[in-house]
């Protein structure tokens, strides 16, 4: 099982980071592959993140999209 979400304050952006912990979720089996992710409001209280305004596509769809 993969530790919760703990952001790097030094290196590269939160989502680059979300989606790295989001993928080690899918390869460990913590969530599923090939299902549909979590709802983003639930990763982002996970992750005590906000969506905010989307500059980017969120990590879950970055993941999908392989």
């Amino acid at each position: 099982m993969v530790t919760e979400f703990r952001p790097d304050e030094v290196v590269g952006y939160i989502y680059e980071q979300m989606y790295e912990h989001l993928a080690a979720r899918i390869e460990s089996g913590d969530l599923a592959a090939n299902t549909q992710s979590p709802p983003e409001q639930r990763l982002a209280t996970e992750c005590g993140v906000s969506l905010g305004r989307r500059v980017t596509p969120p990590a879950s769809c970055a993941i999908a999209a392989k």
